[in-house]
């Protein structure tokens, strides 16, 4: 099975950032980060799965690099916006699903 490395663009970093600063809005301190524990968890599964999801159909998705492909998280709130590279998997963005078109 072929194992990628999975790297996080300075945008997916923010957007992590940004997701954790909002979960802790709401809820109490810490929930953020167990938040975006998990997220990290589903992304870095893209190491191996990546090659079986087809490009997305989405404009925004598409807008954000050509060849992006797209996976939806978080009881489909949140979508994982990534592209492959030879043996890598660049997240390029993390969005909530409402914004996808």
């Amino acid at each position: 099975m072929l194992t990628r490395t999975v790297i996080l663009t300075p945008k997916a970093k923010s957007d992590l950032e940004n997701i954790e600063r909002f979960v802790e809005s709401i809820y109490r301190k810490g929930t953020g980060q167990a938040f975006i524990n998990k997220i990290v968890g589903v992304v870095l599964s893209l190491s191996h799965s990546a090659g079986a999801f087809s490009l997305s159909h989405y404009h925004t998705a598409r807008a954000i690099h050509p060849e992006a492909k797209t996976l939806s998280i978080m009881k489909h709130r949140w979508t994982v916006v990534f592209h492959i590279n030879d043996d890598y998997v660049i997240i390029d963005r993390i969005l909530p699903s409402s914004k996808m078109s």
